[in-house]
């Protein structure tokens, strides 16, 4: 079980970070975290907060301050158990006979531990929060399949954070890899994404 555990840490980016462009796929090394950067335009949030996730393994000691949550698919049916304690589910939203939003939200319904689902659709992400929302994550992000997790894992740390998902809607925000092993800490961007929010019952905080 130790490899579906995700830390995810949300701090203001108070040194200089090195961006460059590369094949950024989510990585497992033990010097190489994905991570977010915001920066905000508008609002309360004025610093750039980065948000670092890593896989928790029995090498990894946990940050002070990081938020830990499970990660599975709901469209892997090998492994039930993962997806009944998952906190975030990823997978295909697309289907023939389902629409994205419908799909996301039975998912929800059927998994009632579960705080958000994310799924790949054309142009980007959907992710269907228990209050109602839905957040959309376009962008540039290849291969498109390997991000919903990401993604998921951002938004439930966001939220574990108490911070407005309305901040995003307007600030820039990048995904990449993380890198800390020399002197000087880089991130290797995958992309820069654009969020938009659908409305619904405005609540903070992650459903349990």
């Amino acid at each position: 079980m130790n490899d579906d555990f995700v830390l995810t840490r949300l701090s203001m980016l108070e040194t200089r970070l090195h961006l460059t462009r590369g094949d950024v796929r989510p990585r497992r090394s033990a010097h190489e975290s994905m991570a977010v950067l915001v920066i905000p335009r508008s609002g309360p949030l004025r610093a750039p907060l980065l948000m670092v996730m890593t896989r928790w393994s029995a090498r990894t000691a946990p940050h002070s301050g990081a938020d830990t949550h499970v990660v599975a698919r709901f469209d892997d049916f090998g492994d039930r158990y993962r997806r009944e304690v998952a906190d975030v589910l990823v997978g295909r939203a697309t289907r023939p006979s389902c629409a994205p939003e419908a799909r996301l939200r039975r998912v929800l319904d059927h998994y009632p531990g579960c705080a958000l689902a994310v799924g790949t659709e054309s142009g980007g992400c959907r992710a269907a929060l228990r209050d109602g929302r839905t957040v959309l994550c376009s962008g540039t992000l290849e291969p498109l399949e390997s991000w919903p997790a990401i993604f998921g894992s951002f938004l439930y740390g966001w939220l574990s954070d108490e911070l407005e998902l309305e901040a995003l809607t307007d600030a820039v925000v990048i995904f990449g890899a993380l890198s800390d092993d020399g002197p000087a800490t880089g991130l290797e961007v995958a992309g820069r994404v654009e969020i938009t929010l659908s409305p619904g019952a405005a609540v903070k905080g992650v459903a349990s």
